[in-house]
């Protein structure tokens, strides 16, 4: 079902600029074998206002499925999941405190706007939409799916994350700086037992397997003897990894502010949540200012 969701996303939004176009060409060819171009006008504002509640509605739906466990939407738990209403959904999701100014002012600025949308429109005579009020609706509704999609839960402030990031810290003076370091629920299932998962360039440029060792020996010499016990296992990749592109896409995380995620990167991989040390663009300057941890679909 998630997967579905997603798909029914990207058809979504691929319509939504189809509509949004001034106009859009194509071509064929005649029996001479010369082109043809035909110059349509799009300008369907009315129905890319529409579809765009449907990418927020499925993200929330995606994100019940998750939260249930679930690979298909529970249409048959009755009339409470048979709904379309944002505010609903919102609830049945487990965001209601989640959406909220002292959470994430700007995802709750987005939700705001947002959820005046209503698939009765589909039903309102065409031309009460034109471009720019369309565009601007397309901005917070997207600007809001992709933060229910790459939901930050929470700043993560513990003696074990501090220790970590002091020997990320450490590791970055002596090594480089690290692309992605995060921390993910350990296989083992057991609570608070984790997988170490770390990608670098100078990961790349020393082998996988020399990785090892490396992060092994600072996490010993700077973790106590119970937080080294709650990680189960090193797990390096190469930055050119998906997970780590698709990660670093989504999310900045500068060191010494973990968070705890959601993301739909981590859940079509069978991992429900993550808390990232550090997360960088592979064009990450050590002289740029650095920004607030935001998403991004």
């Amino acid at each position: 079902m998630i997967w579905l969701e997603r798909r029914f996303i990207y058809r979504i939004r691929y319509w939504q600029r189809r509509c949004l176009a001034n106009n859009y060409s194509s071509s064929r060819n005649c029996d001479c074998g010369k082109p043809k171009h035909y110059i349509q006008p799009a300008g369907l504002y009315d129905g890319c206002v529409y579809l765009a509640g449907y990418a927020v509605e499925l993200a929330l739906k995606a994100r019940i499925c998750r939260l249930l466990g679930l690979k298909n939407y529970p249409l048959e738990l009755g009339q409470a999941f048979k709904i379309h209403n944002l505010e609903q959904l919102k609830a049945l999701s487990g965001l209601t405190a989640q959406i909220h100014p002292s959470k994430n002012k700007d995802l709750f600025d987005n939700w705001s706007k947002a959820v005046e949308w209503d698939p009765e429109l589909r039903y309102e005579a065409p031309g009460k939409y034109d471009v720019a009020t369309a565009k601007v609706i397309l901005e917070y509704t997207g600007e809001t799916e992709r933060s229910l999609n790459m939901a930050f839960k929470e700043v993560v402030k513990n003696q074990f994350v501090q220790q970590l990031i002091e020997s990320v810290k450490e590791m970055e003076a002596s090594n480089g700086l690290f692309t992605l370091a995060m921390l993910v629920p350990s296989e083992s299932g057991l609570t608070d037992r984790w997988n170490m998962v770390v990608s670098a360039k100078w990961i790349d440029d020393k082998g996988l397997k020399q990785a090892i060792p490396m992060v092994t020996s600072s996490l010993l010499k700077l973790l106590s003897k119970a937080n080294v016990g709650k990680i189960d296992r090193i797990s390096p990749l190469s930055t050119g990894e998906a997970i780590v592109r698709e990660l670093v896409g989504e999310a900045e995380v500068t060191l010494g502010s973990a968070v705890r995620i959601e993301s739909f990167t981590l859940t079509k991989r069978g991992i429900q949540e993550a808390i990232i040390l550090v997360a960088r663009h592979s064009a990450f300057s050590p002289n740029r200012q650095p920004q607030t941890v935001h998403a991004r679909g």
